[in-house]
């Protein structure tokens, strides 16, 4: 933990350390609401997966395996800035915070909504 913020119920959210969280701090959450804050902007969103992807270089430093979260948006959320600026939080959880989100293609053609990826390498 790193610090806190307030979040939309006004409590303070904890910041976690982007270094030391792993996919398995997320596996209890599969299903559950995150909000993403973008531009001003917070819009909830749903963990679909947490997987690790030890084929992925970690960063210097970094002893955890890499991983992925993708997260589905209800909608058509179009304010991903892309810029690293996003910030990702759950009551209780805590907050991830200068994350480089993407938008990425639905996993099946029938998929509806948005998919959004954050990796953790």
């Amino acid at each position: 933990m790193t610090g806190s913020d307030t979040g939309p119920s006004g409590q303070a959210q904890e910041d976690l350390d982007l270094g030391a969280v792993s996919a398995a701090d997320f596996q209890d959450h599969i299903t559950a609401e995150f909000q993403i804050v973008s531009q001003h902007t917070t819009h909830p969103i749903e963990l679909v997966s947490a997987e690790e992807k030890p084929e992925y270089h970690a960063g210097p430093g970094i002893q955890r395996t890499p991983f992925v979260l993708l997260f589905k948006v209800s909608g058509d959320f179009r304010e991903i800035a892309g810029d690293g600026s996003e910030a990702i939080h759950k009551e209780g959880f805590g907050r991830l915070n200068r994350l480089h989100v993407t938008r990425v293609v639905p996993p099946t053609p029938a998929s509806e909504g948005v998919f959004l990826e954050v990796c953790f390498t």
